[in-house]
């Protein structure tokens, strides 16, 4: 008879028996594979056909020559890209914490401008209220001076702003607005 498949291995086995001369066959499907070699002349023959022509090519191939510092300069590099991506995680962390440490103080700035700035409003109105009754005393007599009503208690309210504000330009506390040393 002529029957080509009589002439490989089973048909099951072939691709195994391939994986098996390559070594990379599974550990478990391995020893299923050498169970069945064991028994089937067949795929004894073409797994021992396999594994010789495996070794006349290898016999007939130029085998490269390596430099005696081949394994040192392959260790070194293998350090060096190591080394690299250890340097990298590393910058990764510090930049994270820096950008951690960068917000915190961003924060505590605003807050410190926000607090700054209730101060100063609260110091303005302080002393508004504490001076209402000398700027009701003496508007009458500035009222007959300048003339108009409000003209005089809004400019001292106006001067005590100014000065609340550049106080607290000069006391780094609304360093947001632009204003800081």
């Amino acid at each position: 008879m002529n029957d080509p498949t009589l002439t490989g291995p089973c048909a099951d086995y072939e691709h195994d028996l391939m994986e098996l001369g390559d070594g990379a066959l599974p550990p478990e499907r391995s020893r299923i594979v050498q169970l069945h070699l064991a028994g089937c002349a067949r795929c004894g023959a073409w797994a021992a056909d396999l594994a010789a022509l495996d070794a006349r090519l290898a016999a007939g191939l130029p085998q490269p020559a390596l430099s005696a510092q081949f394994e040192s300069r392959l260790r070194e590099r293998i350090t060096s890209l190591s080394q690299d991506a250890a340097r990298g995680s590393r910058r990764a962390q510090i930049e994270l914490e820096h950008d951690s440490i960068v917000g915190a103080l961003e924060r505590a700035a605003r807050r410190r401008a926000f607090l700054g700035a209730v101060a100063s409003v609260t110091a303005t109105l302080g002393v508004l209220y504490a001076m209402r009754d000398v700027i009701t005393q003496h508007a009458t007599p500035l009222h007959s001076v300048v003339g108009g009503g409000w003209l005089v208690p809004g400019a001292l309210g106006a001067l005590i702003v100014a000065a609340a504000l550049a106080w607290s330009t000069r006391a780094d506390t609304l360093p947001m607005l632009g204003f800081g040393r």
